[in-house]
């Protein structure tokens, strides 16, 4: 990833957390558990390919609430609508081959973006 490509997928991270779509950002705390949940995920996907790190992600812990990070990917694709992981999730599972290489680049990019603003805020 470029470093134009990552600034603006910063600001789109930046404008997710605030969106009425993700619910992770509170006033200017977040929790820590996002911090750690969001850095995972990349790992995540790396072992265990796209679709089940989605799958993983979509059930809530009592630690972390892990759709929240998969709304926020989504809305940084430019979907923008309640349980937004979860439509992208659909849409993840319904493309061939090529298209799921192109959405894995896209997502692992976007996660990185939304870690990064994530550390900007204080962690509770």
């Amino acid at each position: 990833m470029n470093k134009k490509r990552n600034d603006d997928l910063i600001q789109k991270a930046e404008k997710a957390l605030q969106s009425e779509y993700v619910d992770m950002l509170n006033a200017d705390t977040i929790k820590d558990s996002f911090n750690g949940q969001t850095a995972a995920f990349g790992v995540t996907v790396a072992l265990s390919g796209l679709r089940p790190a989605f799958a993983i992600y979509l059930k809530k812990t009592e630690e972390c609430d892990r759709p929240q990070i998969l709304n926020a990917i989504a809305v940084m694709m430019g979907i923008k609508q309640k349980e937004a992981g979860d439509k992208l999730f659909q849409e993840i599972l319904k493309c061939d081959s090529n298209k799921l290489s192109d959405y894995k680049r896209d997502i692992l990019d976007c996660s990185i973006a939304l870690k990064q603003v994530i550390r900007t805020y204080n962690l509770i």
